[in-house]
């Protein structure tokens, strides 16, 4: 499927910021879960603390009670009252207010526990979430201490009346182990309730944590994907493109123009590319019509003077290492001058025309055939010595000679004067071309209209 890179750059950016708030989204509800958690554990804490309050109160009493009427202490009495009076916001409760608190003597006692405000104990449950079963239940275990109250209280009378036995057979009668059966008996149901509906909570809040996890792992994996994907495709549709269309750059750069078949993504890059490709194609094809025109004569359409010595420097190199034969014809018009004079320039270039043809028609395709200049012209003949270029050309003299130039208005009789030269001492070709000048030269001398062999 093609599309194009603005459109990619879109769709990813979404999906990262998608994944982004999806992934700030479930952290910050496995947060709230954790904290959760971490709250119903403390709330649990807390309530077990308070209903060991309530048990340890209900202790404390039998304690100071059945302390205080077998040994006649008044402080034991008063230490008594005093649990009742925190107990039941009559007087300040210390600070960390716990079981050791009475295990403590003074001054120790109120030094590493000042007194704070008044609170009840059913105040400090109403504070706690308790579920109204629970709370039902230490309210129950709290009235049923009245009872165990009104048997400590009726033991205290009986010590105000100086019967001792009685109040020591009250505290420990199995109506008072009852009593204290009906305050132990519902805390204990509260603590199996608190265990059970604890630990419901907590395995719930761990199924929703345990399944947040899955979620930001899936999302995790998922990230992965999209980041690994959008590595593939970016690689594929954008750095390869660029690597590729870089590596050509630098190649036409250094003068290659090797492209080959490109195939290019229907996208920014791509399109980049085709205008890229398009414009160098439409620049060689017009660097090889300037390269053609700058190597061609423009009246003739064959090569020019540039074009023959880079061409001709070949062919002399490629003789003297293969040890072939390779000769040089030099031509000139005679009298040309003269017929510009007479009858014109205009003329003088539609002799230039109907020469070169004249020429061409005599010479093979591997022959080297150009204007040198004016009206002089150069042919180089490959696996031609000395006499095959004579032959060469005297033949084209010859035909020059019987077919006068005619036109609308003139009849023009033409000849030409040649020199020849075969490649013998020579190592350049302008020693050769110089050497067929001297032939031509000669020709010119001798009465033109000829052919001369240096």
């Amino acid at each position: 499927m093609n599309f194009s890179i603005n459109s990619f750059g879109k769709l990813l950016s979404l999906l990262v910021v998608s994944i982004f708030v999806i992934f700030i989204y479930l952290l910050n509800d496995l947060f709230k879960q954790s904290e959760d958690l971490k709250q119903v554990e403390k709330n649990k804490y807390l309530m077990i603390l308070k209903s060991d309050e309530l048990r340890q109160s209900s202790d404390d009493l039998t304690k100071f009670a059945r302390t205080y009427v077998i040994t006649s202490n008044v402080e034991y009495r008063n230490n008594y009252y005093k649990i009742l009076d925190i107990r039941n916001a009559k007087i300040a409760r210390p600070l960390h207010y716990n079981r050791i608190y009475w295990d403590l003597l003074e001054p120790l006692r109120s030094q590493r526990h000042p007194l704070k405000n008044k609170s009840s104990l059913h105040y400090e449950m109403k504070k706690l979430p308790y579920t109204e079963s629970q709370y039902n239940l230490l309210q129950l275990a709290q009235n049923n201490s009245d009872d165990l109250v009104f048997l400590e209280l009726k033991a205290f009378n009986a010590m105000d009346n100086n019967k001792q036995d009685l109040a020591i057979k009250l505290l420990y009668s199995n109506e008072y182990h009852k009593a204290k059966e009906k305050i132990m008996l519902p805390i204990d149901k509260f603590l199996f309730s608190l265990a059970r509906l604890t630990q419901n909570q907590i395995d719930s809040y761990n199924t929703k944590i345990d399944n947040l996890f899955s979620q930001i792992l899936f999302l995790v994996i998922f990230s992965l994907f999209i980041f690994s994907s959008s590595l593939f495709v970016l690689r594929k549709k954008v750095m390869l493109p660029i690597l590729s269309l870089t590596r050509d750059i630098l190649s036409f750069k250094t003068g290659s123009n090797e492209i080959g078949n490109k195939s290019f993504y229907d996208d920014e890059i791509g399109m980049m590319s085709k205008q890229f490709y398009s414009m160098k194609k439409k620049l060689d094809e017009k660097y090889e019509t300037v390269k053609q025109l700058s190597l061609t004569d423009s009246l003739t359409g064959i090569r020019n003077r540039r074009s023959f010595f880079e061409v001709g420097e070949g062919y002399v190199k490629l003789a003297l290492r293969r040890k072939k034969e390779l000769s040089l014809i030099m031509l000139d018009i005679d009298y040309f001058k003269k017929i510009n004079d007479t009858y014109g320039h205009v003329i003088g270039d539609e002799i230039l025309k109907k020469l070169t043809k004249f020429i061409q028609i005599n010479l093979r395709e591997s022959d080297i055939f150009a204007r040198y200049g004016g009206e002089e012209f150069v042919v180089l003949l490959a696996d031609t010595d000395a006499n095959g270029a004579l032959f060469v050309a005297q033949k084209i003299r010859s035909n020059i000679q019987d077919t006068p130039f005619i036109n609308e208005e003139y009849l023009i009789n033409i000849t030409v004067s040649m020199g020849v030269k075969q490649l013998k001492d020579e190592i350049l070709l302008r020693e050769l071309i110089r050497n067929a000048d001297e032939a031509l030269y000669k020709a010119k001398e001798n009465g033109r209209n000829r052919v001369e062999c240096n």
